[in-house]
């Protein structure tokens, strides 16, 4: 149970990282791939992208650990949650150190 567990948080702070470097490259890359429109309508589009973006992460790290724990799962839920969130700080500081040495 611990290995899925720790597999399946894995995943889930590897999709949402790599669903992370999807949004950010196209904010990089928008200008190019878009041509610019009136001012109210990229604002919509920036946020409906963060509003959609929001929506996908929670999905991924929220999604199943609530399930789990409305299931009656609470521990496994909240050790997925926190293994996830462990995962996703691992990342995010390989990333900084990634940057740092570039």
């Amino acid at each position: 149970m611990q290995n899925k567990l720790l597999a399946s948080s894995f995943f889930n702070a590897l999709f949402t990282v790599l669903y992370i470097a999807l949004v950010a490259a196209l904010m990089s890359y928008g200008h190019k791939i878009f041509s610019p429109g009136p001012e109210i309508l990229t604002g919509i589009a920036v946020l409906s992208l963060f509003v959609l973006s929001a929506l996908i992460t929670g999905m991924l790290v929220l999604g199943k650990p609530i399930y789990l724990y409305w299931e009656g799962q609470k521990k496994e839920g909240v050790k997925l949650l926190i293994c996830t969130t462990l995962w996703l700080v691992i990342f995010t500081c390989f990333i900084f150190i990634f940057l740092t040495l570039t």
